[in-house]
């Protein structure tokens, strides 16, 4: 255990970090060009799409509490032409099942075909629309990815990405443009 001056001295640090956050400027509002690169494309991907391609029964009440930002949206473009998405669980990765929680074998799934959106993670619970499992009920039955794979029918290399922001930026007049290389999500936390 700490002695009582440790914990003290450790407590005024922390006070004074938070004096210090505290009376920092605000940072200034930014409306330009970003780049995702490395790991933090496909976190940005698992988190806004990944999350939103599961369809789960309405709860009586819940006023949409379990909805998605895509529910409704079947047959509607939501990326550009050039992506597709396919969900596969047999591929020998992290997510490879041979059967879900609720005992359905799992197949490959086209989730977005050149944008348009094909299909949801669904599990053996009637939801209005579809009238079966997709072997999706993962992590204790909420539907859920295995192998989420993107494709894109366009590619630019790393290199020619930052040419066309550096040249998007000089076009805005703009000094700089952001290039993130990792996300902090919760569902990434702790993973490299």
């Amino acid at each position: 255990m700490p002695s009582e001056d440790e914990l003290t001295k450790a407590a005024k640090t922390v006070a004074e970090q938070v004096t210090k956050i505290a009376a920092a400027p605000m940072g200034e509002t930014y409306a330009g060009p970003v780049l995702f690169e490395g790991v933090a494309g496909p976190q940005l991907l698992a988190e806004v799409l990944g999350r939103n391609l599961h369809i789960s029964r309405k709860l009586t009440g819940a006023n949409g509490a379990n909805t998605t930002e895509l529910e409704g949206r079947r047959g509607v473009r939501i990326m550009p032409e050039m992506f597709s998405v396919t969900d596969d669980p047999t591929l020998p990765l992290f997510g490879q099942t041979e059967v879900d929680d609720e005992g359905v074998s799992p197949k490959p799934m086209t989730l977005v075909e050149k944008g348009m959106l094909k299909d949801f993670f669904r599990s053996r619970t009637p939801v209005r629309g579809y009238n079966q499992s997709n072997g999706r009920a993962l992590l204790g039955g909420t539907p859920s990815p295995t192998n989420l794979i993107v494709k894109a029918s366009e590619t630019s290399s790393i290199s020619d990405l930052r040419k066309k922001m550096i040249d998007l930026c000089q076009q805005r007049g703009l000094k700089y443009a952001i290039v993130v290389k990792k996300l902090d999500f919760p569902s990434t936390r702790g993973r490299r």
